[in-house]
């Protein structure tokens, strides 16, 4: 006969419950997707090659202000070739750069250095709709979190961000004017602060339309810092493509805000299946047609 002392019996107590609650959750996700809205679903497919083409005429437009002419598809093929390798670095923002650097030069012969400029410049500007949602976020936080802590994380993830992007991209005196001139060409500022804008506009609307796919109503400041989120547990060169780290990270952030974790699980499912999963599977399509080994190459020398 055996006799469970009372300690390893409430630990196993507490191992069967967790179990139990475990198999609860992922009943309850499974009964939130299989009820999942498809036309909701493949209008956020939509959104996330609505932005894709978006990047595309961001860019082309920044190219063309710099002298060079480039076709729509190439440069659409280049972009979610680059999506691909950002997806399997670490560097899940700008991992797959140096790769659309090296096909920028490859297909329309653009100097590296000019290439550069152009993601450069576009990053740039693209922080200026990034940090009016960051102010917005950051007085949001503050009904969840302490103020100062709000402040403080939002600080930390400029500086950092800024000051490693401003490091890997180092320009000498002749760059630097190249992107002078860019910025005061007031045509292209607008266009590229106003694409850039639309993809931060229809990244929350991809949320609010994969909340609305699994019936759920959330509000639009919810929403915003989902996006925000997102994007920054994203940007941390920690595993290829974000992967673990989204995932965790985003769920346990969801559900901090108040969402029901079946749900928060859901949305996070079905946005990792479109913006990873998806942007994985067709970028790696064009890595090939575009000549992914050479690409490959030049990555891992970079």
């Amino acid at each position: 006969m055996f006799y469970i002392r009372p300690k390893k019996r409430s630990g196993r107590y507490c191992i069967l419950l967790y179990r139990c609650r475990s198999m609860e959750i992922v009943n309850e996700v499974v009964s939130v997707l299989a009820d999942a809205n498809i036309s909701y679903i493949i209008l956020a497919v939509a959104t996330y090659f609505l932005s894709v083409f978006l990047y595309t005429l961001r860019w082309k437009t920044i190219l063309r202000r710099m002298g060079y002419l480039t076709d729509t598809f190439y440069l659409t093929a280049i972009i979610l070739g680059g999506i691909f390798f950002n997806n399997i670095t670490p560097s899940s923002k700008t991992g797959g750069e140096p790769v659309k650097i090296y096909w920028l030069k490859e297909k329309f012969n653009v100097p590296l250095a000019h290439g550069t400029i152009s993601i450069f410049y576009e990053k740039g500007v693209e922080a200026i709709p990034f940090l009016i949602l960051t102010a917005y976020v950051s007085s949001i936080l503050k009904d969840y979190i302490p103020g100062g802590i709000a402040r403080d994380i939002t600080l930390v993830v400029l500086i950092i961000g800024g000051g490693a992007y401003l490091l890997r991209r180092r320009f000498s005196m002749p760059r630097l004017k190249v992107l002078i001139d860019l910025l005061k060409d007031k045509f292209t500022f607008f266009v590229t602060l106003t694409t850039s804008s639309l993809v931060w506009l229809l990244d929350i609307l991809r949320f609010k339309l994969i909340s609305l796919a699994l019936g759920a109503q959330l509000p639009l400041h919810i929403i915003a810092v989902m996006s925000f989120l997102y994007f920054v547990l994203g940007a941390a060169p920690l595993t290829p493509g974000g992967i673990g780290v989204v995932e965790g990270g985003f769920t346990a952030a969801i559900i901090g805000l108040g969402v029901a974790a079946p749900l928060a699980i859901g949305i996070v499912i079905i946005e990792r299946l479109i913006s990873y999963v998806l942007s994985t599977a067709i970028g790696g399509v064009f890595m090939v047609y575009l000549g992914g080994a050479k690409a490959w190459k030049h990555l891992r020398l970079h």
